[in-house]
């Protein structure tokens, strides 16, 4: 027998971040999470946080004052820094493909809203709130013994 597994999607409700995060109509605010990703999806995560986890050590062992630290050249200091600018745009794409996958269009994240969420001065924690609730919903969702309450 053949099984077709679908695309599953969850909300988080973002009054759960702050009440006062509610739609216009006063509605819930939701992101809805594609909770069962491929393997290759986790597998572009995993490796995004391998190149920037590796561009920060390398950017802090050349830090003045670290010990046994060295000076970088122009062209390694620049090749960190486009690793790094590099690796938060795909991070964001990963985030947009994954909070894009409700049947309703008008759910859909682009990448430049979530880079833009990333980069908000009005609540600088929403965006790292959002991503730990986002890959909390897919490992309990991949941890879950069953699916139905």
């Amino acid at each position: 027998m053949q099984i077709s597994i679908s695309q599953i999607v969850r909300p988080i409700n973002l009054e759960d971040y702050a009440p006062e995060l509610v739609r216009s109509d006063g509605k819930p605010l939701l992101v809805w999470v594609w909770v069962n990703p491929t393997r290759d999806m986790m597998a572009r995560r995993r490796r995004q946080l391998q190149v920037g986890s590796d561009a920060y050590k390398a950017l802090g062992q050349a830090m003045d004052g670290h010990e046994g630290g060295r000076v970088l050249t122009p062209e390694e200091r620049t090749q960190i820094l486009t690793d790094l600018h590099v690796t938060g745009t795909e991070m964001a794409a990963w985030f947009a493909e994954i909070w894009s996958k409700h049947p309703d269009p008008s759910t859909h994240w682009t990448v430049d809203e979530v880079l833009n969420l990333g980069l908000s001065d009005t609540d600088p924690g929403l965006y790292p709130w959002l991503q730990r609730r986002t890959l909390k919903e897919i490992s309990d969702h991949r941890a879950a013994e069953k699916k139905r309450p």
